[in-house]
C-alpha cells in the first residue's frame, strides 16, 4: 500500500517528461510562405532593387517634355532606329515607316539594339516603336507563424521586354497602342521547384489625360495573362491593347497624353502594394485633318525628339545640299548677316518645332522669297537654267522658320534661303510631308534634320562661295525691271500728267512717257514695292482721303487703281509725304510711313488680304513738319529696313535703324549738309534738293526741267 503512491508519482514524471516539449519541437512553429516580387538592377541573386521613386517618375518630365539628349545620344537613338531587324529589312531609307514594318512589336527588335553587356533599356526610338527592358527579381520566402520573421528560400531572376508600337489610320479606333511582353533568362536559387508552381499575373496600367479630365484608357481584347511560372518558362509571351477614345478633348488635335507602365502580380487578382512595376513610358493620341487632308487618328510615342532622314539622292541633290550648308556654314548663306544661327542639325541641339499651318507658313515663305528676289534676282524664278524656286531652311512649316523663327519679324540671322531648279524643291518639300504623315509629325512636335546619302552615311558638302554684300535682284524704285532705279514726277505744266523717266544707272535720265492721266497734281505719291504680291514695284498714291494702289506691269506701267483694304480709308488729306519700305515690321511684307502735320505714322501692311494695312502706329510726335523722310533699305547691314530723315532748315540728316514699328528718338546727324541733283539726257539740270539752310531744299518738290529729248 506504501508504494503504489510511488510508483503514481513516478508515473506522473514521467508524463511530465513526455508532455515537455525539447528545445528542437520548442523551436517549431506554423510555417506561412509569401512571394515578393522587385524590379532590380542586375541580373544575379544579389541585384539591388531599383529606387521606387525612380519607378513612380512620369516620362514627361518638364512640361511634358520628354528628357533632353545630348547630340551624341540623339545620333546614337538615329542609329539604333535604323538597324537592321532580326526578321525583317526597314522598307527605305528613312527612319520612316509608318504604319510600322511587321515584326517591329517583336522583342526582338529591342533585343536587337541592346549594346553589348547591357541589361536593361527604357527607350523610344521614333514615334513607333518603344522598348522597355528590365530585370524583375522573384523571391519566396519562408516566415514563421509565431515571430514574423521570414527568410529567402527560393529565388527567380528574370529579364522582362516590353516592345511597344503604335497606329494610325482612318477611324477613331485607330487610336490605340499594342504592346508585346517577353520573359526570358530565368535564372533560379534555392527550391526552384516550389517556385515553379506559384501563379505569376502581368497586367497594365494605362492612364489618359484628355480634355479636362483623365481616365483609364479602355482595354482592349488583348489584356495581358495570369499562368503558373513553370508555364510562363515554356511560353514566355503576352499582349496588351488599348483603345483611347476622344473623350472630352475640345483643343484642334483631340489630344490625349498616355502613361503607361507594365505590373507583375504574384498570385491572381488586382495589382497590389508590393508588386513589381517597369519605368513609366508616355504616348500621345491625336485626331486632326491638316496632316493627310482628311481626319485621321493615331497614337504614337512621343517621348522622343524624331530625326527626319533627308535622303540626297538625284531628284533632291540641290535641296540637300542647300540644308546642309545652312547647317554647317550659316554665315556663308543669304540673307548675308554675321553671326547666324540656324537650327535643326542633330550637333546643334536645337531642334526644329512642326508647325501646323496656316497663315503663318505663308508669311514664312513670303518673308524667305523677299529675300530671295533682293539678293539673287527680282525673278529669280525664271534664270537661265530654270525654272527656279526659293528654297528655305528652316523649312516653312516649322516654328524656325524665316519669319516665325525669331520675336523679332526682321531679324535674318536665323534662316537661309537658296534658289534651286523647281523640281528639286517641290520633290523635297513632298519627301517632308511624307515623312511628317509616316511619324505623325503634328503641331508642336520637335525633330532634327539629318541629311544623309544613299548608304546613309552622312552628306559632306564644301564650304558655298561668299555671299554678295550687295543686293543683286531688288533695286528700289526699278519699275521696267532693267536693274535701275527710275523716277516718276508729275508734269510741270499743269496738266497732272504723270510722267515715267527710266533712269540709266548712270545718274541720267531716259526718254519720258506719260503713264497716268490728269489729277496726278494733289496726289501724294511714292513707288518703290510690290503691294499686290505679282513681283512688280507698285505705285502707291493718296487720292483725297484714300490710298491707292497702282500695280506696276514691269515696263514702267501702271494699271487701274485698287484702294487698299483695311486702314486704306479715312485718311489726313494733311498727309504730305508717304514712302513705301520693303519691311518696316519684320513680316516680309512692305509697309507705308505717312507724314501727316508734324506726326510720322507707320502703317503696317497686312500681308493675309494683299493689298491691306493694319491699323496706325505712331512713331513720331511733333517736329516731323521740318522732315524730309527717305526710305533707304537696309542701310547698316544688319538685315532691318532703315529709314533716314533730313532736317530742311538745316540740311542735317538722320539714320533710323529698324525695326520701325516703335518711337522714333533723334539719333546723331549723318551729315551736316547734303545736295543731289539729277540732269536729263542734255545735261540740264532737273531736279535739285540742296541741304543748305539758306536755300531751304525741299525732296522732288521742285521741277524745272525744260521740253526738251531727255526731260518731256
Amino acid at each position: 500500500m506504501r508504494k503504489r503512491p510511488r510508483l503514481l508519482a513516478g508515473a506522473a514524471a514521467a508524463l511530465c517528461v513526455l508532455l515537455m516539449p525539447s528545445p528542437a519541437q520548442a523551436a517549431e512553429a506554423p510555417k506561412t510562405y509569401k512571394t515578393v516580387f522587385s524590379t532590380v538592377d542586375g541580373a544575379g541573386p544579389d541585384a539591388k532593387p531599383v529606387d521606387p521613386k525612380e519607378l513612380a517618375r512620369s516620362p514627361r518630365g518638364k512640361a511634358g517634355r520628354p528628357p533632353e539628349e545630348t547630340p551624341q545620344e540623339v545620333e546614337q537613338r538615329r542609329r539604333d532606329a535604323l538597324k537592321k531587324p532580326q526578321d525583317s529589312s526597314p522598307k527605305r531609307l528613312a527612319a520612316a515607316a509608318g504604319p510600322p514594318n511587321p515584326g517591329r512589336r517583336d522583342p526582338a527588335w529591342c533585343e536587337n539594339r541592346l549594346k553589348p553587356g547591357q541589361l536593361t533599356m527604357h527607350e523610344t526610338f521614333d514615334h513607333w516603336s518603344f522598348c522597355d527592358v528590365q530585370r524583375y527579381l522573384l523571391e519566396q520566402k519562408e516566415c514563421n507563424g509565431n515571430t514574423g520573421k521570414c527568410k529567402v528560400i527560393g529565388t527567380v531572376n528574370f529579364r522582362g521586354i516590353m516592345a511597344g508600337e503604335g497606329h494610325q489610320g482612318l477611324l477613331e479606333s485607330d487610336r490605340k497602342l499594342s504592346f508585346t511582353i517577353k520573359l526570358d533568362q530565368p535564372v533560379f536559387t534555392g527550391e526552384s521547384e516550389r517556385l515553379k508552381t506559384q501563379i505569376l499575373t502581368l497586367s497594365m496600367r494605362c492612364w489618359v489625360m484628355t480634355g479636362q479630365g483623365g481616365n483609364y484608357c479602355k482595354q482592349g481584347a488583348r489584356s495581358g495573362r495570369s499562368d503558373l511560372i513553370s508555364r510562363w518558362l515554356v511560353d514566355p509571351y503576352t499582349w496588351f491593347d488599348f483603345d483611347v477614345p476622344i473623350g472630352s478633348a475640345t483643343d484642334a488635335d483631340k489630344l490625349g497624353h498616355v502613361d503607361f507602365r507594365l505590373i507583375g502580380n504574384p498570385g491572381v487578382g488586382s495589382p497590389a502594394e508590393g508588386d513589381w512595376t517597369s519605368r513609366a513610358g508616355g504616348a500621345r493620341c491625336d485626331s486632326n485633318k491638316y496632316l493627310t487632308g482628311y481626319l485621321s487618328h493615331g497614337c504614337v510615342f512621343d517621348q522622343t525628339i524624331s530625326v527626319f532622314n533627308f535622303l540626297s539622292r538625284k531628284e533632291t541633290e540641290h535641296s540637300a545640299k542647300h540644308i546642309r550648308e545652312a547647317q554647317l556654314y550659316p554665315d556663308l548663306t543669304i540673307p548675308p548677316v554675321n553671326n547666324k544661327s540656324i537650327p535643326g542639325a542633330i550637333e546643334s541641339g536645337k531642334p526644329l518645332t512642326r508647325m501646323r499651318g496656316g497663315k503663318e507658313n505663308d508669311y514664312n515663305r513670303d518673308k524667305s522669297t523677299a529675300q530671295c528676289r533682293k539678293w539673287i534676282a527680282k525673278k529669280y524664278h525664271t534664270m537661265p537654267n530654270g525654272p527656279f524656286d526659293c528654297d528655305e531652311y528652316p523649312f516653312a512649316s516649322t516654328y524656325e522658320g524665316s519669319w516665325m523663327g525669331n520675336p523679332d519679324r526682321s531679324a535674318m540671322a536665323h534662316f537661309s534661303v537658296k534658289a534651286i531648279p523647281s523640281d528639286d524643291n517641290q520633290q523635297g518639300g513632298r519627301d517632308l510631308n511624307d515623312w511628317y504623315v509616316e511619324q505623325r509629325i503634328i503641331d508642336e512636335d520637335r525633330f532634327y534634320v539629318k541629311v544623309v546619302k544613299q548608304d546613309g552615311g552622312q552628306l559632306v558638302v564644301p564650304a558655298p562661295p561668299l555671299p554678295p554684300k550687295m543686293p543683286q535682284g531688288l533695286v528700289t524704285g526699278d519699275m521696267d525691271d532693267d536693274g535701275k532705279p527710275d523716277l516718276l514726277a508729275v508734269h510741270g505744266s499743269g496738266t497732272g500728267k504723270l510722267r515715267f523717266y527710266p533712269g540709266k544707272g548712270d545718274g541720267n535720265l531716259g526718254e519720258s512717257k506719260e503713264i497716268g492721266s490728269e489729277g496726278w497734281a494733289k496726289a501724294v505719291f511714292t513707288h518703290g514695292q510690290d503691294f499686290n504680291g505679282d513681283e512688280e514695284e507698285d505705285v502707291v498714291a493718296r487720292v483725297g482721303s484714300e490710298l491707292l494702289l497702282y500695280p506696276g506691269k514691269g515696263d514702267g506701267t501702271i494699271g487701274s487703281s485698287i484702294p487698299f483694304r483695311g486702314y486704306g480709308t479715312g485718311w489726313d488729306t494733311a498727309v504730305r509725304s508717304i514712302v513705301t519700305l520693303s519691311d518696316a515690321t519684320g513680316d516680309g511684307y512692305p509697309d507705308v510711313i505717312a507724314l501727316s502735320k508734324d506726326e510720322l505714322w507707320l502703317y503696317p501692311g497686312d500681308p493675309s488680304d494683299k493689298p491691306s494695312l493694319l491699323a496706325p502706329i505712331k512713331i513720331g510726335s511733333r517736329g516731323w513738319n521740318n522732315y524730309d523722310i527717305i526710305a533707304v533699305g537696309d542701310r547698316t547691314d544688319e538685315g532691318k529696313t532703315d529709314l533716314v530723315s533730313r532736317n530742311r532748315q538745316s540740311g542735317m540728316m538722320f539714320l533710323y535703324k529698324g525695326p520701325l514699328n516703335r518711337e522714333l528718338k533723334t539719333p546723331p546727324a549723318l551729315a551736316e549738309e547734303t545736295a543731289i541733283r539729277m540732269v536729263n539726257g542734255n545735261s540740264e539740270k532737273c531736279l535739285e534738293i540742296d541741304g543748305s539752310s539758306t536755300r531751304n531744299g525741299a525732296l522732288a518738290q521742285q521741277w524745272d526741267c525744260k521740253e526738251q529729248a531727255g526731260a518731256k
